[in-house]
């Protein structure tokens, strides 16, 4: 989870740019790209527990767990429809949903994986605190630089730095990573 929530954190505060530079007609799509990233975050961080879960033979919890997040995705989607949120309330729901989807596949196999309910708590805990810390780092660096609209190059200077801070300060998540490979 280290490296996953690094690199999406930093296309998260760069990501914008080739639309800027390609699609300008496009730029109104960032949130939602933003967004989206976030759920790229958990959907990669279910995708091994869920394998583990075939290997153990206990892959029946993933059927029911799928429809549920389905389910949601489309309950709540529909609820920020209706709510005047568009796109970027959809895809706010389905980062929620992959988000509540993660968290269920990484409980039922850590309980099957760490022997309690306790000890898959806590696995879960250590797996979301890099994400939970580069999700900190990002909005104090995007809350911490005032946003005015600006021309593609200036923008990407701004990235370029933004991105740098990040990597900056990620430097613990990545020694941490380095000491336990």
């Amino acid at each position: 989870s280290l490296i996953v929530s690094i690199g999406l954190g930093l296309s998260f505060l760069v990501l914008h740019l080739p639309v800027l530079w390609f699609l300008p007609a496009f730029v109104a799509s960032i949130d939602v790209f933003r967004l989206l990233t976030v759920s790229i975050v958990f959907s990669s961080l279910s995708i091994l527990p869920g394998y583990y879960l075939m290997a153990i033979d206990r892959q029946n919890w993933l059927v029911p767990l799928g429809l549920a997040a389905v389910a949601f995705n489309y309950l709540v989607g529909l609820a920020t429809i209706r709510a005047g949120m568009g796109l970027p309330g959809v895809a706010g729901a389905a980062a929620t949903g992959l988000f509540l989807h993660c968290t269920c596949v990484l409980v039922i196999c850590g309980r099957y994986a760490r022997g309690s309910a306790a000890a898959a708590l806590r696995w879960v805990a250590e797996t979301y605190l890099p994400v939970a810390y580069v999700a900190a780092a990002v909005a104090a660096i995007r809350l911490g630089v005032p946003r005015t609209p600006l021309g593609a190059w200036t923008e990407t200077a701004r990235a370029g730095a933004e991105g740098t801070l990040f990597l900056l300060v990620s430097l613990p998540l990545l020694v941490l990573f380095e000491r336990r490979t």
